[in-house]
């Protein structure tokens, strides 16, 4: 045999038993053991460990798994995601790394994370002035980058209720009374409606302290709505109230 086709041999050997080493792994490595090693090579990445990370997902196919997961304490300006594959030969690779969020999302976050909560009013005076200088010190260009709507909620005034003013609970009260007091509703259909945002703040148009609520339909994101049988059970509710169109106003 020549020396080349000996060579071509052994690298058809080599190839061969690769492959077989390939196979092998990705038949018998478990959910477990992908795991394990897609958090040490992470920890070897990163210097983060297993407790530091929130697992989103974990797939197998063609001998391999892909992962995404995220860093728990992230920088706030970081998505902290990371998104890879462990190979069939057990190499991991990182496909994605953290990126850099926008302004714009990041405000757009944290306001939504205030919503259909019963402290909304009590968050969103937390997020408000938080952002009230970051929005301040931007130039006139980065301020258009952020979403006009989002700045104008920031810069509404919104904060905490002031010291002696009626408790949040007191004017929840109020706001159902007066909305089942509207014509063609009542107390029954007033809380058919989920509270989906509260703020404390002083309108430009009335220039004094209040309280502001704004009323949405359940939706089958909420546990009790989640399955059809209880959204048209809700739905009927509402058109013997309202009827089939007046039912879908938020308030």
């Amino acid at each position: 045999m020549s020396k080349k086709s000996l060579r071509l041999a052994l690298a058809s050997l080599t190839a061969a038993l690769m492959l077989c080493i390939s196979t092998a792994f990705a038949e018998t490595v478990t959910h477990a053991q992908a795991l394990s090693a897609i958090w040490k090579g992470l920890y070897a990445e990163t210097g983060f460990s297993q407790e530091d990370f929130a697992l989103s997902q974990l797939v197998s196919g063609n001998g391999e798994w892909s992962f995404s997961t995220t860093l728990k304490s992230h920088p706030e300006d970081e998505d902290g995601l990371y998104v890879g594959t462990l190979r069939a030969n057990g190499a991991l690779d990182i496909l994605q790394k953290p990126s850099k969020i926008s302004l714009d999302r990041r405000l757009e976050t944290q306001l939504k994370e205030c919503f259909n909560r019963d402290n909304c009013y009590i968050r969103l005076a937390e997020v408000c002035e938080k952002w009230k200088p970051i929005i301040s010190a931007l130039t006139d260009e980065e301020a258009e980058g952020i979403f006009d709507k989002y700045r104008a909620v920031v810069e509404s005034g919104i904060r905490l209720p002031d010291s002696g003013t009626l408790h949040f609970d007191a004017a929840y009260d109020c706001a159902l009374d007066a909305l089942s007091r509207e014509e063609g509703w009542s107390d029954e259909s007033a809380r058919l409606y989920r509270l989906c945002i509260s703020a404390y703040y002083s309108p430009d148009d009335i220039g004094k302290p209040v309280y502001l609520f704004y009323f949405e339909r359940h939706s089958m994101f909420e546990n009790e709505y989640s399955t059809d049988k209880a959204m048209k059970n809700y739905e009927k509710k509402l058109e013997s109230y309202f009827g089939s169109q007046r039912c879908r106003i938020n308030r």
